[in-house]
């Protein structure tokens, strides 16, 4: 129950943070630092088209979003943290997917 409960929290925030291009948007950033050892990926968010706010979205390990300040020391020192891991996602192109990141 609770994992339906934080599935269907997530889509509310991903519907209401969706901009008429179907665009995610960061609305704010988040104020308390994240560990590193929670977060598994990120994306960089650049303020075009009707997203205002440049951000860097992190993929926490438990999927969670996190909009964070690009210019705040904790997130570029997780960026390269994140950056040095030797993990690899590789996008699937064979299935027609596109460049999102956050598919393994």
């Amino acid at each position: 129950m609770a994992k339906l409960s934080a599935c269907v929290f997530i889509m509310l925030v991903l519907l209401t943070t969706l901009n008429e291009k179907g665009e995610f948007c960061c609305t704010r950033y988040q104020k308390i630092p994240v560990p590193v050892d929670r977060l598994k990926k990120y994306t960089e968010l650049k303020n075009t088209g009707n997203c205002h706010l440049r951000a860097i979205i992190f993929l926490t390990v438990k999927g969670k979003l996190v909009c964070a300040n690009p210019n705040e020391e904790w997130v570029i020192e997780a960026m390269k943290t994140l950056k040095n891991r030797k993990r690899k996602y590789v996008i699937k192109k064979e299935q027609g997917r596109t460049g999102n990141i956050f598919e393994k």
